[in-house]
């Protein structure tokens, strides 16, 4: 946090505000979004997203994306955003609202578009009170392993928001089949979310 000054913060919300219509999540363009990507890469090495908000028309998520000590500095920049009439902030990426249809090509460069609706789990509790998760994902079988399991942390992501995902899914293997002994515990892909609050 030291290196990251109180002038810094206020030059981007600054600059935010003086192009907040153009960076809206209908009209912000390719050259914006790079711009913005580097600008927030300058604060530090966060992840962000533009989105439809909740109570607003926009969000702005700037994230730690995994990385526990940058919590507090994606909290810092969060918190003295400005009070701006179409947009809404967050310092972690909320569950999503869709409908299960994902581009590979905006993720892993796959030029095809996969719907996870089918996608089956099971959960599995450690002592620690953390969870490791077997997926069963058929349609992305002809991926790369290391495609398989960006597109695997992406979907639940966007399931259980970053916060959750992070800290609570500390092991996910995908699978062509459950074992026998699994069945019984199968899960469609939509039950995740309110699954895993009830074994919190």
């Amino acid at each position: 946090m030291e290196n990251l000054s109180i002038n810094k913060i206020s030059d981007f919300w600054n600059w935010f505000e003086s192009l907040q219509s153009e960076l809206s999540s209908d009209r912000i363009t390719d050259t914006l979004i790079n711009k913005l990507n580097d600008k927030i890469l300058s604060l530090a090495d966060l992840n962000w997203e533009i989105r439809e908000g909740v109570e607003k028309p926009n969000m702005l998520i700037i994230s730690a994306g995994g990385d526990n000590e940058l919590v507090p500095v994606a909290k810092e920049i969060i918190k003295v955003a400005p009070n701006l009439k179409d947009w809404e902030y967050s310092y972690y990426k909320p569950p999503k609202k869709w409908n299960y249809d994902l581009s590979l090509k905006s993720h892993i460069g796959f030029d095809k578009e996969i719907n996870v609706e089918s996608w089956e789990y099971v959960l599995l509790k450690f002592k620690d009170g953390t969870f490791g998760i077997i997926i069963k994902a058929n349609n992305i079988n002809t991926l790369k392993e290391d495609d398989k399991y960006t597109v695997a942390d992406i979907v639940l992501e966007n399931i259980l928001g970053d916060d959750l995902s992070y800290s609570l899914i500390k092991n996910v293997e995908i699978v062509d089949e459950f074992e026998s002994s699994r069945i019984k515990n199968k899960n469609s892909i939509k039950y995740l979310f309110n699954h895993l609050l009830e074994q919190i």
